[in-house]
């Protein structure tokens, strides 16, 4: 029983520094640009309960602040929280923090007119994807005789499309990635911190994930801004 309390324990610590680590800096970013502003739920109760709860407290509570923190259901190792929701240039937004197993994100979702084909790109050099929206990437493969119209994208990224897709996607995918858009991406995935770097594209929405780590600098107003725009200029492109 001690040691499951030692794990829980490390667990809770582990998630408050997390959330505290990004968050003041996610408000300020939301009240300057008049978006809102949700940061993880309870968090006060939970620390009081960490630092005078007993075992069986902690253990319960625990418990129970990880079936309100699933982002699918029946998923125990996703969660979402410091959220910003807004519109930005005429498109409704989302902009959070996101674990996937041991790694964080920084997400942005944002909402497009038209459907776009369903596509994940990634850096080459990494190891885990951090999908949100695919229900089985087995579904996914790189195309066969795919290249964009940039030799040091192509080595520096990897596209995913569906197994049964057709040219009209690829036609599609190589429209949104102009010139423009694949040497931000390009630029950010060499910066030293911008390592993991990722887009989806489902349904109606562009997605773009950022790798963020909590025992290095932390990211800031500046670097969000840079992420949004980045992600909007895709979803513009997307729309033409």
């Amino acid at each position: 029983m001690k040691a499951i309390i030692h794990v829980l324990n490390f667990i809770i610590s582990y998630l408050i520094r997390l959330n505290k680590w990004n968050a003041g800096i996610m408000e300020s970013f939301a009240k300057k640009n008049n978006f809102s502003f949700i940061d993880l739920e309870e968090k006060e109760i939970w620390l009081n309960i960490v630092k005078h709860g007993t075992p069986e407290e902690i253990a319960n509570y625990t418990f129970y602040l990880f079936s309100k923190r699933f982002y699918k259901e029946g998923d125990f190792c996703r969660s979402v929280f410091n959220n910003i929701k807004g519109s930005y240039k005429g498109r409704k937004i989302e902009i959070y923090n996101y674990q996937h197993e041991s790694l964080v994100y920084i997400v942005f979702e944002i909402e497009t007119k038209n459907i776009l084909p369903l596509v994940i790109i990634t850096e080459n050099r990494s190891s885990l994807i951090p999908f949100l929206e695919k229900e089985s990437f087995v579904d996914f493969a790189i195309p066969e005789n795919l290249e964009t119209e940039s030799n040091e994208f192509d080595r520096s990224f990897k596209i995913f499309l569906r197994r049964n897709h057709d040219n009209r996607e690829e036609i599609s995918l190589l429209r949104i990635l102009t010139p423009d858009v694949m040497a931000k991406l390009i630029d950010e995935e060499k910066r030293e911190e911008g390592k993991d770097i990722h887009i989806e594209f489902s349904h109606n929405k562009v997605i773009l994930y950022k790798r963020i780590r909590i025992f290095s600098r932390e990211l800031s107003e500046g670097d969000i801004q840079r992420l949004l725009d980045l992600a909007s200029e895709i979803a513009e492109e997307a729309e033409k």
